[in-house]
């Protein structure tokens, strides 16, 4: 792969495709097809190309970036110490899916909404 100059991040195009991933993260082609293949990388597939959304893409970078801090806390963590973490992880999960839940019940009143208004 011929190494490319970094682009500032705005001027990345909104879907990143297999080359775009190549020169940011600046692994090998089929590094990338194994990323877009795992259910938690959020690519879309439009016929045989693979993309995903430039913000999503971030989003999964730095939750990558959190799992990874978390994983070496973890390891240096007593044993009681490791049961608090995984405690406060779950209660974080249940959380966040929660508050993903509400915001999609959210999101379907105001589209009823304006569909009655309309």
């Amino acid at each position: 792969m011929k190494k490319e100059k970094a682009r500032q991040w705005q001027n990345e195009p909104l879907l990143l495709d297999a080359k775009d991933l190549q020169r940011i993260l600046r692994i090998n082609k089929n590094h990338i097809y194994r990323l877009f293949k795992q259910a938690s990388f959020p690519s879309i597939q439009i016929g045989k190309r693979y993309v995903i959304e430039k913000n999503n893409f971030r989003e999964w970078l730095n939750q990558q970036s959190r799992k990874n801090e978390f994983i070496s806390s973890y390891k240096t963590l007593t044993p009681d110490e490791q049961k608090l973490y995984e405690k406060a992880f779950w209660e974080a999960v249940k959380f966040l899916k929660d508050r993903e839940a509400e915001q999609h019940d959210r999101r379907e009143k105001v589209a009823k909404l304006f569909s009655e208004t309309g």
